[in-house]
């Protein structure tokens, strides 16, 4: 509140407002989105009874922006990690084990403009 300084365009303002501006532009380019997961077999990766290998929708990707974290909740309430990767072809690879034939994936995503 007490450093105020004067803005490019003639303006003064003072740190705190510029931060809240700031920390107000981040919080509406970061959107959660929630995936219902239904998971395959899995006999290779003990104790993991189950597995994941898809892609995020495209349409999302444009809509909500880059992937950058992801979780998968399964069914009994356990938390499971996601890879994400951007493949060669553009996309936005996901692989996922778990304990449990079904869960939801959280996916952050991050757009800013």
């Amino acid at each position: 509140k007490q450093v105020v300084h004067t803005k490019a365009d003639g303006t003064d303002t003072t740190v705190e407002e510029q931060l809240l501006a700031l920390n107000s532009t981040l919080k509406s380019a970061i959107k959660y989105v929630d995936y219902q997961v239904t998971l395959d077999s899995n006999a290779y990766v003990a104790p993991f009874s189950y597995y994941a290998n898809n892609y995020l929708p495209i349409s999302d990707i444009e809509k909500y922006g880059t992937p950058i974290s992801a979780t998968l909740m399964a069914s009994s309430g356990q938390a499971h990690p996601v890879a994400l990767t951007l493949m060669s072809n553009g996309k936005y690879h996901y692989t996922c084990v778990a304990t449990a034939a079904k869960g939801v994936m959280t996916v952050v995503f991050l757009k800013v403009n």
